[in-house]
């Protein structure tokens, strides 16, 4: 069976280019043979409805439906990891409430827990605007539980507190192949991630959140980080906030690799991609951060890795970064795969930009589970592209094979297994949040 979080002991890499921030790198196996969850529960229905009686580890309304309301509250009264599986529906959300037990409101997670969907173009959970879907909370500040959720939309979450969609304050979050969108909180408008939790986001959306209802505080439109946070091959787009940080507020350690920041705004007119505060840090590799209001940076700015393309400085210092670049977004839609994503147009300086050593053959596949790199400017060399969108080759065709010469295109999105099933059959080597303030503090 899956179990998502195997952990091997994060091991260290004193510098990724001279002058570098030391970065924790872990692994998160995703099929490890021969292990199995404490139990597995198949939700057969889309209604919300409570378990009839939590702990006696049948997931059961009490009208023989297992729903994801009454999954959740058996895995929390059971002990272990626990797996649920959702299929190809859409769950919405309809018992109000501000409960911590699940019975009630948000989905309340209290015990280590992985939830496996369809796919996010298949499986949706909807809090149709009257809660926020996932809460993480354990009681106990000795111990994190460990949540995966994988393969599935989340939308019309709502919050008057931090955390729109997600809220972490201090348990150990991963989501991939995830859509968290059209979500709403004054802080976290998608998640939140608290001073003392953590979340690796990886091949997932975070689009059209916003962070809205407490004038003055509203912060992160995506995402607000005070935590720990890495988001790989991630596109963070259309995310509002009333204050800071259309796409992002950082206060804590935020790593961004191979993602693309773009299209956020922030109405009090200050810098729409990202905003962070004094103490806090955030390093870039590979990324695109471009066209978000009024400058894609503000407060501290950013520490680049290298190999970053942004529409303004955003302190892009590192010699082979790339500041006051426009990268040549293509529009937020569906260019192949599970999440949205923004393709890079003909002509992209962003193509074949980025180096291939380290992340670029560790990573192996882009936001849609395409493979990279590869040749996308047709020069002969396959390197990475910058952002988590990888530009489709360049394939020549030598002249005389058909009739015609010339190049032509690959079809889009093609992956040696496709994209759901790269998420699903690959041992993905993740890179996980643990910033360290100098190399002296290894």
């Amino acid at each position: 069976m899956r179990r998502l979080f195997g952990f091997i002991n994060a091991y260290y890499t004193s510098a990724l280019r001279s002058g570098m921030l030391a970065l924790a790198v872990g692994i998160f196996a995703l099929s490890v043979p021969g292990v199995v969850s404490a139990a597995e529960f198949v939700v057969d229905s889309a209604i919300d409805a409570v378990d009839d009686n939590p702990g006696d580890g049948i997931c059961d309304d009490g009208s023989g439906n297992c729903t994801l309301r009454a999954a959740v509250m058996e895995s929390n009264a059971l002990a272990g990891q626990d797996e649920i599986i959702l299929s190809d529906e859409i769950y919405l959300i309809t018992i109000p409430g501000t409960d911590d037990v699940a019975a009630d409101g948000d989905l309340d997670i209290r015990d280590s827990l992985i939830i496996q969907g369809a796919g996010a173009d298949e499986t949706v959970i909807d809090a149709g605007n009257i809660t926020r879907v996932f809460h993480l909370l354990d009681d106990d500040d000795l111990s994190q539980i460990e949540v995966g959720i994988l393969g599935l939309t989340i939308q019309n979450s709502v919050a008057g507190n931090a955390g729109g969609a997600i809220r972490n304050v201090s348990e150990v979050l991963f989501l991939e192949g995830v859509n968290i969108q059209d979500s709403t909180a004054p802080r976290g408008g998608g998640i939140y991630v608290g001073p003392d939790g953590g979340a690796t986001i990886f091949s997932s959306a975070i689009i059209n959140n916003s962070a809205t209802d407490d004038p003055g505080e509203e912060r992160g439109g995506g995402i607000f980080n005070s935590g720990e946070t890495v988001v790989l091959n991630t596109t963070i787009s259309g995310n509002t906030a009333g204050d800071l940080g259309g796409g992002i507020f950082n206060e804590g350690d935020f790593v961004s690799i191979f993602s693309t920041i773009a299209g956020n705004v922030t109405e009090a007119g200050l810098a729409g991609g990202i905003h962070q505060i004094v103490g806090s840090g955030a390093q870039f590799f590979g990324t695109i951060i471009a066209d978000n209001s009024t400058g894609d940076c503000g407060g501290i700015l950013v520490e680049s890795l290298g190999y970053n393309m942004s529409t303004t400085g955003c302190n892009l210092i590192d010699p082979t970064d790339s500041p006051d670049t426009d990268p040549l977004l293509g529009p937020l839609q569906d260019n192949g795969g599970p999440t949205l994503t923004h393709a890079l147009q003909e002509g992209s300086p962003a193509v074949d930009f980025a180096d291939n050593e380290l992340f670029c053959l560790d990573v192996g596949i882009d936001q849609r589970g395409t493979i990279r790199p590869v040749d996308g400017d047709g020069d002969g060399t396959a390197i990475c592209d910058a952002g988590a969108f990888e530009a489709d080759p360049v394939v020549v065709i030598p002249d005389g094979d058909d009739g015609s010469g010339g190049c032509s295109m690959a079809e889009p999105g093609v992956s040696g297994a496709g994209a759901l099933a790269a998420y699903l059959l690959i041992p993905l080597f993740m890179l996980i949040a643990r910033i360290r303030r100098s190399l002296g503090s290894l």
